[in-house]
């Protein structure tokens, strides 16, 4: 890990607007996604802090197209130590995946019936920042959504597979899995998910969401690593959904 200099966060904002070649994550429960897609020609915020030793935020941005398409941008792995009091990264591969990452997202949702769909997507792209040359980071899975009657209950699993820039050391696929469940529908819900293994991005979250209105569910989650050495976690996701 190192010191993340002015220059390179600045840099970092620059590349927000600069990088139209490179391609964590599409809309999501906390970190499996969803396989939900934007409606055709709006745009979906998510914005997810993770509190422990390390303060992480995670950034999506997707927009939406026609024949159930959508597209976006991802900034994941903005570390700030609190014990340092200065932001961090990681640009040499060290067991751990490289941070911050700049990515780009796509997602084909495929509608089999009123309850059953089935989402395909990928994230790909770069570290920021690096001291000698940027390296290539992607995720990709394939998941199966269920809805019941009245949106009461929502589950969804699938397989996904990446790098180790991406996840860390580890296998690097795998399974996983994930439920909502309305308590009071569009006003309370139950959530959680899991993603099988032990690289970084092995964890479990549980938590619950709340709706101020219909367009901006505050969700709030516990992380539970895989791995014994991993760091457990406060998750505070907040999302606009158009």
């Amino acid at each position: 890990m190192q010191r993340l200099s002015l220059f390179g966060s600045l840099l970092c904002l620059l590349f927000l607007g600069i990088v139209p070649g490179t391609l964590r994550a599409q809309q999501s429960l906390f970190n499996v996604p969803s396989s939900d897609i934007t409606t055709p020609h709006k745009l979906f915020v998510q914005q997810q802090i993770n509190f422990s030793g390390i303060v992480q935020a995670n950034t999506t941005l997707d927009y939406g197209l026609p024949k159930n398409w959508e597209v976006g941008l991802n900034l994941l792995g903005a570390d700030y130590s609190k014990a340092d009091h200065r932001f961090i990264r990681n640009d040499q591969f060290d067991g751990h995946s490289l941070a911050p990452l700049l990515l780009l997202n796509a997602q084909k949702g495929i509608n089999v019936n009123e309850h059953w769909k089935m989402g395909l997507g990928t994230q790909q792209g770069l570290n920021l920042t690096p001291n000698l040359k940027s390296h290539y980071a992607q995720f990709s899975y394939a998941n199966v959504a269920y809805t019941s009657a009245h949106e009461r209950v929502r589950l969804n699993g699938g397989l996904y597979a990446g790098n180790a820039n991406y996840l860390g050391e580890g296998k690097r696929e795998g399974i996983m899995f994930g439920a909502d469940i309305a308590l009071v529908h569009h006003k309370a819900h139950l959530m959680g998910d899991w993603i099988l293994g032990n690289h970084d991005l092995g964890v479990a979250v549980l938590g619950a969401v709340y709706y101020p209105n219909p367009h901006f569910p505050i969700s709030l989650g516990w992380q539970i690593p895989n791995a014994p050495k991993g760091s457990k976690a406060l998750v505070v996701e907040l999302t606009w959904v158009p």
